[in-house]
């Protein structure tokens, strides 16, 4: 059960989402500038973390600088694991880099997706990252574990904008179908005020020849 963090931490961020959501939805630059604080904020606490723990970057491709000391190596694995690694606060960032890029692509034509602007929003998943020693983390502003973070808001980002363009699909398919029951009923219309103003015209005709 060592991934149970995972359903822990999306149950959270399933919980908050609302919160930005409405904030886009109702008022755009508010819910821009709460997740960006968010981001930020969430970036801090992965540095401050790393920078106050001495954590080591905890991936197995560091396991060659402990070959003499396996077991340390082990041990702050672990302490990265538990400090940072699996804390919801850390990969909020990762979740809300996402939301942004989903709400970026809500609406839009998706017939023209590559731009520039999405791939700055895609790209700014990547983070800004600079080493502070062979031996411990690469510290990063977005966000600390920066390999697996990315891979995983990369992933995240990827199921969002395939829900989002099949959401699009179905909504333009349902409003080309509006739009054609729309036509229909108004050329029946006019096709049946065509027949009444035909029967009242020969209705008039035969009246007139009554007359």
């Amino acid at each position: 059960m060592a991934l149970c963090w995972h359903l822990a931490a999306e149950m959270q961020f399933y919980v908050v989402s609302p919160i930005f959501l409405l904030s886009l939805l109702r008022w755009q630059r508010f819910g821009y500038s709460l997740a960006s604080s968010i981001i930020i904020l969430s970036g801090l606490t992965s540095f401050l973390i790393t920078k106050r723990c001495n954590l080591i970057y905890g991936s197995f491709v560091q396991l060659d600088l402990y070959n003499d000391d396996l077991e340390t190596f082990m041990d702050r694995f672990w302490m990265y694991c538990d400090k940072l690694y699996n804390k919801p606060y850390t990969r909020i960032s990762s979740y809300l880099m996402g939301v942004l890029l989903g709400y970026h692509f809500y609406g839009k034509d998706f017939k023209d997706i590559r731009n520039r602007w999405t791939g700055y929003l895609n790209d700014g998943r990547d983070g800004i990252e600079f080493p502070v020693n062979r031996k411990y983390l690469v510290i990063s502003i977005l966000p600390a574990e920066t390999d697996r973070v990315n891979l995983w808001r990369r992933d995240s980002s990827f199921i969002i904008e395939l829900q989002i363009a099949r959401i699009q699909k179905e909504k333009e398919q349902i409003e080309k179908e509006q739009r054609e029951l729309v036509a229909r009923k108004e050329r029946e219309e006019k096709e049946l005020a065509a027949k009444e103003r035909e029967k009242e015209r020969k209705l008039a005709a035969k009246e007139k020849e009554d007359k």
